[in-house]
């Protein structure tokens, strides 16, 4: 009967056929395929799966094209294998929430939140960079467009200053790490720096964008 090595590859032991122990050692041992383009890649997991070794979730399939590494878990688009790119960063957008006011009028050191991303949970450590975009017209008051994870304490750091009067169209960048296992939420805020009444717009010019990347784990 098999085994199972610690890198997850199947092993024979003793008493198993031999020459029908290579090709479950094979599926398993994950090595990556040289190919020369998408089609060669697409074209080798054709065969693979007329041989019945067709990559799984579980038993996936890697390729080296031109220097950049891809992976299929054999999923398909269109009757075409899917190849997703290893170590893809991952961008998530969201416009504003949900009941924005178009005229809102807040206390000093009052918020007003605009957009929101929820950020998925994964198995691994991230770094993330947020963009956030959000027309005003400030009618009254002073007022910041803020940006921030829910671990990080507002008024403390990513914000830039809507003008005084007329209209404007605020731009903050910030950017943090996320744990293996943590759920995070990154908000896009108006600050009422003043009493203040300002105009918001609920249109495409309300955006908040996070671009995540694997990082190393220490």
């Amino acid at each position: 009967m098999s085994s199972q090595h610690w890198n997850g590859a199947t092993i024979p032991t003793a008493g198993d056929p031999l020459l029908e122990a290579w090709p479950a050692f094979a599926d398993s041992v994950g090595t990556i395929a040289k190919a020369e383009s998408v089609a060669s890649a697409r074209a080798m997991l054709d065969r693979a799966q007329t041989t019945g070794h067709a990559p799984t979730a579980s038993k996936p399939a890697y390729f080296d094209i031109g220097g950049i590494l891809y992976r299929s878990d054999g999923a398909k688009t269109g009757g075409a294998w899917v190849l997703s790119v290893m170590n893809e960063n991952q961008t998530l957008t969201a416009g504003a929430v949900s009941g924005l006011q178009s005229r809102t009028s807040v206390g000093g050191g009052g918020w007003v939140k605009v957009s929101e991303l929820q950020i998925p949970v994964k198995p691994y450590a991230r770094s993330f960079i947020a963009f956030g975009n959000c027309w005003a017209r400030v009618r009254s008051g002073e007022a910041d467009l803020e940006l921030y994870p829910d671990n990080t304490a507002k008024a403390t750091s990513f914000k830039s200053r809507f003008h005084d009067s007329g209209d404007a169209n605020g731009f903050v960048v910030g950017y943090g790490t996320i744990r293996a296992g943590e759920q995070r939420t990154v908000g896009l805020y108006v600050y009422a720096a003043t009493a203040l009444s300002i105009d918001l717009s609920s249109d495409s010019w309300t955006q908040l964008t996070v671009q995540l990347s694997p990082s190393t784990v220490v």
